[in-house]
């Protein structure tokens, strides 16, 4: 685990000098990286070596990191400067409770099922999503 958080420094340098490229890709830099830590999840499954699970978190690692960097940093520009503890504030809770919530889901999905079936599960979800949102986003520029 201090793999996968200690990755938070590499990608601060990482998001900073890509940050033009990444703010251009708008949204479509979120669905590619969704998708890309919908495959390490389903790699995992498969996973038996620990160096290859040791590359697995760290490529994670850095791909949820960036995601929380870009979405932060959207998340401050479309709020109001009164409003901004608050609602990063209100954020940090919802994403705790979400964490909270899923380490009792997935305890709850071992005592039946195996971590293999977990993290299938959870790729098939996320790669779900993912494509549900860039179907979301095509039908709407379709509809503009």
């Amino acid at each position: 685990m201090s793999l996968f958080y200690g990755t938070n420094l590499v990608t601060m340098f990482i998001s900073i000098y890509f940050n033009e490229s990444i703010q251009r890709m708008g949204l479509l830099f979120i669905h590619i990286t969704l998708i890309l830590t919908s495959i390490i999840w389903f790699c995992y499954s498969f996973a038996g070596d620990l160096s290859l699970v040791l590359l697995l978190q760290f490529t994670e690692g850095l791909l949820l990191t960036l995601i929380a960097i870009f979405l932060n940093t959207r998340l401050q520009l479309v709020t109001k400067k009164e409003f901004i503890g608050r609602i990063v504030g209100i954020n940090d809770i919802l994403n705790n409770i979400g964490k909270l919530l899923s380490v009792g889901a997935t305890y709850f999905i071992l005592q039946f099922y195996s971590a293999r079936f977990i993290f299938v599960l959870n790729c098939i979800c996320l790669f779900s999503c993912a494509f549900v949102m860039i179907g979301t986003r095509s039908r709407n520029k379709i509809k503009l």
